[in-house]
């Protein structure tokens, strides 16, 4: 049987390999064009410091916004930071004050 995703995954080759054709390129660099926008985006993210962000006014000091042209934009809001924090404490309360771990308990 065959699911939603393998249907969209197959499209999604298809629009990439017709990009391909109309550029006369391989569908790998297609595929690195179009996801280098979110590379980037981690990179940049990964390296930003948001241990030493105590409020609102300490985040708007980072740059924290992406702007994806037909998708929108992405930022980090501070009441999202804080509820991640309040569930980072209550699972290393759970936990025994082990690490927190990202990838289960």
């Amino acid at each position: 049987m065959i699911n939603n995703k393998d249907i969209d995954d197959k499209k999604i080759k298809n629009l990439i390999h017709s990009i391909g054709l109309k550029y006369n390129l391989q569908d790998d660099i297609i595929n690195k064009v179009i996801n280098s926008q979110y590379k980037f985006t981690r990179e940049i993210i990964s390296k930003l410091n948001l241990d030493e962000v105590n409020s609102k006014e300490d985040l708007a000091l980072i740059k924290t916004n992406f702007i994806y042209p037909y998708i929108g934009k992405l930022y980090i809001k501070y009441d999202f930071m804080e509820r991640l924090e309040r569930l980072k404490n209550y699972k290393q309360n759970i936990n025994g004050n082990k690490e927190f771990n990202e990838g289960g308990s």
